[in-house]
């Protein structure tokens, strides 16, 4: 039986969505165009269209009160995604909020675009609880690109993380090829100066460890791979930068492009 070296893990995640980049390209360029040059990435925010969309200007704003998480409706953030010599563009728009008796329920519309052309669009749904754990609307951007499924909590961010601070998070993933759970344990190691193509920040830094194991009834597998890296975030924009490595040197590495709040 074919050895699975990375089932369903980010590798996969990683392959699907460069096959995925390529297969749009060679569809959309007819096989003896010259080839092009290769485009600057398209940093465009896509709020305009979406907030005209899901008229998110009407939409009652409910806070989560988490300093790194967004909660007004109509913001936007745009990410350059590089992971295996791919560049992704993905747009994140705050569609709507709304409460219950457990939190607040975060509605985000996504579009992915490649050179200038629009790949897939999506939608997220993301939790919070107030002053407490907000989940990450960019969480797993290139796996959720892929198609993978999610059950259980996203990573989440503690609404007033500072340097020390340590958490985690505990999800499963469902693709064609298995099941898998992915455990994220994240640590603030500090503040430091971040440069962004938006300016320098000043930002709060963790370390990140993830862990997926193989919970697929199928024999010859790989059983747990892990990943290691560092992200950025800061106050009032969120995600900044993110640098993941599961060994392969593929990536993925997340950077803030643009971005927009109401």
């Amino acid at each position: 039986m074919q050895r699975t070296t990375f089932a369903g893990g980010l590798l996969l995640a990683i392959f699907l969505i460069a096959v995925f980049a390529w297969w749009w390209l060679d569809r959309a360029v007819p096989a003896d165009a010259e080839p092009a040059p290769r485009a600057i990435a398209d940093t465009r925010p896509i709020v305009d269209a979406q907030v005209r969309v899901y008229d998110a200007s009407s939409a009652p704003s409910i806070a989560c009160g988490n300093a790194f998480v967004p909660s007004t409706p109509g913001a936007s953030r745009t990410y350059e995604i590089w992971v295996a010599s791919q560049v992704v563009v993905a747009s994140l728009v705050l569609v709507a909020t709304h409460a219950d008796d457990t939190g607040v329920t975060v509605d985000w519309a996504i579009e992915t675009r490649h050179d200038g052309q629009t790949l897939a669009t999506s939608t997220r749904t993301t939790r919070c609880s107030p002053d407490a754990l907000a989940e990450a609307p960019w969480a797993n951007l290139p796996e959720t690109l892929s198609g993978i499924r999610w059950e259980g909590r996203l990573f989440a961010i503690p609404a007033h993380a500072a340097p020390g601070d340590q958490w985690e998070s505990n999800a499963v993933w469902r693709t064609t090829d298995g099941v898998m759970r992915e455990v994220r344990h994240a640590r603030a190691t500090g503040r430091e100066a971040c440069a962004t193509p938006i300016g320098t920040r000043d930002c709060l830094r963790y370390e990140v460890d993830v862990t997926l194991s193989d919970e697929s009834p199928l024999p010859d597998r790989v059983a747990t791979t892990h990943a290691r890296g560092v992200e950025w975030v800061t106050e009032g924009l969120g995600l900044v930068r993110s640098e993941l490595d599961d060994g392969s040197h593929l990536g993925p590495r997340i950077t803030l492009t643009a971005l927009r709040d109401p």
